[in-house]
């Protein structure tokens, strides 16, 4: 009597797994609002370092294993980093602050990783944004 319940609760297990892998989630209840991306502090002066990170970003093949970092402001765009993902889909770095680079304001740090479709293999990024604020 116990076996086939036991079979049961195997099946279940593997339903669920198996339907996130065909919506290209993990089976993971902290994935579940898909990637994340942190960055401490908000609010920075210049010569400091940002400390950015992120979760739960994909392992695919049809994602490559890298995320672009920018800084985005209404005129401007720079160049902050490129990082490799974990095969756990998590990647961390850290930025120091330069005058010289960017100036005092508001700006938008934008993550950035290249997918595809798995259907035709159109572009389909996959993108996060958090708002910083740069002081003197």
């Amino acid at each position: 009597m116990r076996r086939p319940v036991l079979l049961l609760a195997v099946s279940a297990v593997s339903a669920v797994s198996a339907a996130c892998a065909a919506a290209g989630a993990p089976a993971t209840a902290g994935a579940a609002g898909g990637p994340t991306l942190r960055v401490a502090p908000r609010t920075v002066a210049f010569g400091h370092a940002l400390h950015i990170s992120g979760r739960h970003w994909p392992v695919i093949e049809f994602c490559r294993p890298r995320v672009h970092l920018s800084l985005r402001s209404a005129q401007n765009v720079v160049p902050v980093a490129t990082v490799r993902i974990s095969p756990g889909g998590r990647w961390r770095t850290s930025w120091v602050v330069r005058r010289a680079r960017v100036g005092a304001g508001t700006w938008r740090l934008v993550a950035r990783q290249s997918c595809e479709s798995g259907k035709d293999g159109s572009p389909n990024p996959v993108r996060r944004r958090v708002t910083i604020t740069i002081h003197r």
